[in-house]
Parts: C-alpha cells; structure tokens; sequence
C-alpha cells in the first residue's frame, strides 16, 4: 500500500537522524550481544523522541504496537508532509486517497480511477489505485496495479514495493488453499530453522539481503495494521516471519516480543517457537561478562588474581592451624 507505508520507511529513517547507539543486555542466536538503534517517532505519535542511551526498547514491537493503536485518520497528515518530496507526485492524488483514511475505500477507488484516466501510467496513482483495490476486496485486480506500478518505478518505495505484490500473490493463493501459509513463506524466508545470517532472496535484478526483507515487512506492515485490528493470517503470518528476522538481525528477546503480538493476530507455532529461543539463550555467566561491554578473558585477569589471593589465604590459615595444633 504505497501511499500508507512509504511513510513506514520515512519513520524507520529517523532512527538514522538522532540515533542513540547503545550496548543491549539482549543474546543473539549466536550468544553475542549487538549494537542496536533505538527506534524514535515523534512525542504526539506517542514514543519518545529524547534519546534513550542506555535504556532497554523493544523498538520495533513498540512502534508497531503504537502504529496499531492509531486510527487510520491520524496518519494522513504525517503522509501529506512525506509526499511534497516527489516531484512526480500529482498534486490531485492527497484528495484523491484521502477517503480511504475515513474507511470510505469505495469513494476513494472512484477518484483514484478518474485520476488514473486522466494521468496514465503515474506509479504513484498506480500503487494507490492497487490499494484502494486490496481494501475493497478486489486483491486480483490490486496486484495487476501493483504489478504495473513495479513496472514503472521498480526501484521505488525505498526498494521496497515487492512486498506489497507478495502479499497479494499470497492473499490470493491463500484464498485457494487454506493451508498454504503452512508450505509457504511471504517473504522468501525459509519456512523452517533459524533464517540463515547470509540469507539472500532474487528480486529482478537484484538480491535482498535480511535487512531488506526486514525493512520491507515493516514498512507493508504498518499500513495493515493502521487497517486491521483483529486476527488476520497474513499480518500473523508476516509478523512471525519478522520475528525471525528479528532474532537473527538483532536479539532473541526481540523476536520473542514480536511473538506476542503474532499471538495476537492468530498466528500458528509461536509458543514452541519461544521454547527453542529460550533453549538457544546462553547463561547467566556469559550474559554478565557481556552486559560488561568486556571480553570474558579480559575480566578473566583480576578474577584469576582473586583466585590465588585466596588460595595463598587458605594455605596461610592451614599453616597457622597446624602451628596451633603443635603447641597443644
């Protein structure tokens, strides 16, 4: 949905501009920790915008979870500002779409028709027409516009429209075979296992690596959860698949979270999910040389030091019992 989540990619950016670096208590699959961002909207979308050194933020599970809760009406404004950057933008299009933030989808897809008649082959036009096609139920005729979108600007949406036709061949081939989430990832991912570090996935041209994939979810997540608040199994099906990108991006509690609101949302296997995460934790030795930011066989040094210290305690206590004992 491309006027709804190109201003996904838009917030995501910001964690570029005032970016916090902190050091998370969190284990990777590996057992490692990881530098990770904090992610931060504006305060009146709800998420502070100070930085947050050192303080512990599921970020992405907190900006979804915000992202839910807002009516749909919220965002047009915020959307407003992110489109006055494309020069190819027609300037009718924000009165066109702008029905569809009052779940008024029918109006909108009329508008967005004329618009289309009038301006042809308009990328922007042709990924709006897509989803005012999708939210009135019309998901064959939304991916030949998305389809035909992707073929005027493959590059756009920040890389990221592929998701949006995905989602769709998926909507459809659910409507099919009920069980085909059950063989078949939206992403590409694997459909079982830890999602491999060096996981790469064909798209034309080009090859996505994980981050793409994961941006790419976030970004066509936002707008089906602006629009659907109950259980839905392809918004289950893409969060547990972003959960899994999570886990192998940045940490297994973040996975873990994304997992609850995947519950949410109906999703299948997330409680044996959380028992392998859990199995795959390390110790609480390894988690507190990590928390340390210092390499266990740096703080290994003074430790061995404390060691002999009290070894030469106990055998000076020994000799001065045994000097005791041959006085009596």
């Amino acid at each position: 949905m491309k006027f709804l989540s190109m201003m996904a990619v838009a917030l995501i950016g910001l964690a570029s501009a005032g970016r916090g670096c902190i050091w998370y208590d969190g284990s990777t699959l590996e057992g490692n920790l990881i530098q990770v961002l904090s992610l931060q909207l504006t305060p009146s979308y709800g998420i502070d915008l100070s930085d947050s050194f050192g303080k512990r933020i599921r970020d992405i599970t907190e900006y979804l979870r915000k992202i839910r809760a807002m009516p749909p009406s919220i965002i047009f404004e915020l959307s407003k500002v992110q489109t006055k950057a494309q020069t190819d933008w027609p300037p009718e299009l924000n009165e066109a779409v702008a029905p569809i933030f009052d779940l008024k989808f029918a109006e909108a897809l009329s508008r967005l028709q004329v618009l289309d008649q009038r301006i042809p082959d308009n990328y922007y036009i042709c990924a709006n027409l897509g989803a005012a096609l999708e939210l009135s139920g019309q998901d064959a005729a939304a991916l030949d516009q998305v389809e035909k979108a992707l073929r005027l600007k493959s590059d756009a949406h920040y890389g990221t429209e592929w998701m949006h036709a995905a989602v769709l061949r998926a909507k459809l081939a659910l409507a099919k075979d009920p069980k085909w989430l059950e063989h078949h990832t939206i992403s590409g991912i694997p459909l079982t296992g830890n999602v491999p570090q060096d996981f790469t996935a064909p798209d034309g041209n080009k090859t996505l690596d994980l981050q793409a994939l994961r941006d790419a979810l976030v970004a066509h997540l936002v707008p089906r959860l602006l629009f659907i608040k109950g259980k839905d199994p392809i918004i289950a099906a893409m969060l547990m698949e972003l959960a899994r990108t999570e886990t192998r991006l940045r940490t297994i509690e973040d996975g873990m979270a994304i997992l609850d609101l995947a519950d949410e949302y109906g999703a299948q296997g997330t409680a044996e999910q959380r028992i392998a995460w859990e199995a795959a934790k390390p110790g609480p030795l390894t988690r507190f040389f990590k928390s340390k930011e210092t390499k266990p066989y740096v703080l290994m040094i003074p430790l061995a030091g404390v060691l002999l210290a009290l070894c030469a305690l106990v055998v000076r206590i020994r000799s001065r019992w045994a000097a005791f004992k041959r006085t009596l």
